[in-house]
């Protein structure tokens, strides 16, 4: 059951995520950053530095701005339902609690928006029925 998010609110966190890895994406692939293998140079890196609001468009910007308005109780569920939909053993109740225990406080937002959330939320509501 969720208690501080509602499905409509999960959905589009994923769809933002799901489009500000492909807007970045493209952005790389369009400046050429990036040797095989995922090294970057030490260009590659003054093109980021260079580009770095370019590389974080519009979605990423709104997708953190989204998350960095949440209250705290919020951000930790958005965290579980993380867990949850990654895999993590138990139910939704046990990874609410495996992310209250484990919660970064200012860094959550940076570590919950650091992962698929696009491939994670879905998976969630899947498994809750929603």
């Amino acid at each position: 059951m969720l208690l501080h998010l509602t499905p409509s609110l999960i959905r589009e966190i994923a769809t933002l995520k799901r489009e500000a890895r492909r807007d970045s994406e493209a952005m790389s692939e369009y400046l050429d950053i990036g040797q095989p293998g995922g090294w970057l140079t030490m260009k590659d890196l003054q093109k980021i530095g260079d580009h770095q609001d370019d590389l974080r468009g519009a979605d990423a910007r709104r997708l953190r701005a989204l998350a960095t308005a949440m209250p705290e109780p919020a951000l930790i569920e958005l965290t579980a339902l993380m867990l949850f939909g990654r895999g993590n053993d138990g139910d939704l109740d046990r990874c609410r609690r495996i992310a209250t225990q484990n919660s970064r406080g200012a860094g959550e937002v940076d570590y919950v928006l650091a992962k698929p959330l696009d491939e994670y939320l879905p998976r969630a509501l899947e498994k809750l029925g929603l």
